[in-house]
């Protein structure tokens, strides 16, 4: 048996592989990790903004968003030096806020925001979730229609400050950038009217930024009240800060969406008899680490149309919480269990030892199946396989992967 490692949520497992498989594994490009001193010069050096203890100067209320425990983003690495540049500012501790960019995501606990800024900050800073029901400011309406309100905390506050990874995102292109802001703080009319009720033909998708009308939609939402200056991370393959990008919430998100595309860029066999795909580092719920298999550059597209995937997630909090899908499903607005077009005829199999049968039927794509345990899913992925010598592609962290053929990262 062949032996490879596969991350899960919080922890890895050893998978045991046919040796007959032709396994190629798509890990990312380890990447440096940056220094505190590194850190603290891309703040000092902002892209399109003046240097954040030029703008805190005079100001009172600060608030900090950072993105939920949903996204991997280790703001604990580099919010000390954000908050660093607010006291050279001359901010007191008395009037920062940490605010979770939770959008219709569940509220973040104590847990959460420890594990997302780190005991320090948490113990020193009060840490809050806005509410998207209540205590919403309307700002507008964008040119497409779109009512645009958004948490009154945030727009009230004197200076406003975002820390969300720039990491691939099934719709957006990227996160990171005016997305904390929409749908981050923004209230559920704004989430709802934008991610429902907007059609924008096709044009968006994972990895894709220029000529995405999804994100240039978000960045209309978010520039009714924008934040005066962001902190973005690019993370490597092992979940620490590869590149800090900081300033104006477009010009830099630009600048960071570059290094993102080489950094989360792999070249594995087309036309792939079978894939592993793991959820990882977004699988504490399933369905956020199903973005390894979304369309555009998703690694679902190095297998064969009639192939098979094993999705592998951890997912401890099961399908997940999202009151928007929630409320479609509810509506009979949509379907969890339609199966996506670009899945074509590609079998499905997921495992995760967590999820119900019960949510499963509930929420898995139609023609799914569900295997709790690894070596079982394995063994329905090897049954899949026609050859006796199957290329088979393993991408140990899917969720933040890209399938670029004929990337420089490979």
């Amino acid at each position: 048996m062949a032996r490879c490692n596969l991350p899960l949520y919080e922890h890895s497992v050893e998978l045991d592989l046919p040796e007959r498989w032709q396994v190629h594994y798509a890990s990312l490009p380890e990447g440096p990790t940056l220094s505190p001193a590194e850190m603290r010069a891309a703040l000092a050096n902002p892209i399109g903004t003046p240097r954040l203890s030029e703008l805190a100067r005079g100001k009172g209320n600060v608030v900090i968003v950072v993105d939920d425990t949903t996204r991997p983003t280790p703001a604990w690495q580099f919010l000390p030096h954000v908050i660093e540049e607010l006291h050279a500012g001359g901010v007191e501790d008395s009037s920062i806020t940490i605010m979770g960019g939770i959008a219709l995501h569940r509220p973040m606990g104590p847990p959460d925001f420890i594990r997302k800024v780190g005991r320090e900050i948490y113990d020193r800073y009060p840490c809050v979730n806005p509410s998207p029901w209540l205590d919403t400011v309307h700002l507008g309406d964008t040119e497409a229609g779109v009512p645009v309100k958004m948490s009154a905390e945030y727009v009230q506050a004197d200076l406003r400050i975002t820390c969300g990874g720039i990491i691939p995102h099934p719709s957006a292109g990227f996160g990171g950038g005016a997305k904390l802001t929409m749908p981050g703080v923004c209230g559920q009319e704004t989430i709802i009217a934008h991610h429902r009720d907007m059609d924008f033909h096709g044009k968006q998708g994972r990895g894709e930024v220029a000529g995405n009308e999804h994100r240039a939609e978000i960045e209309s939402i978010a520039a009714l009240c924008p934040p005066e200056f962001i902190a973005n991370p690019v993370i490597n393959s092992r979940l620490e800060v590869a590149g800090l990008y900081c300033g104006h919430y477009i010009q830099a998100h630009r600048k960071g969406v570059e290094h993102a595309r080489r950094i989360y860029a792999v070249d594995v066999p087309a036309n792939a008899d079978l894939a592993i795909l793991s959820g990882a580092p977004q699988d504490s719920e399933i369905s956020q680490g199903m973005k390894a298999l979304a369309d555009g550059f998703g690694p679902i597209h190095s297998v064969k149309p009639d192939g098979a995937v094993l999705y592998a997630a951890g997912g401890p909090e099961g399908f997940g919480y999202h009151h928007l899908g929630d409320h479609m499903r509810r509506t009979e607005r949509s379907d969890p269990t339609e199966r996506p077009a670009h899945y074509q005829d590609r079998e499905i199999i997921f495992y995760s030892p967590s999820v119900s049968d019960s949510e499963f039927q509930r929420r898995a794509p139609r023609g799914s199946t569900l295997c709790r345990d690894l070596e079982a899913a394995v063994e329905a992925l090897a049954a899949r396989s026609n050859g006796s010598e199957p290329i088979v592609n393993v991408f140990p962290l899917g969720a933040m992967t890209l399938y670029a053929p004929g990337s420089a990262a490979a």
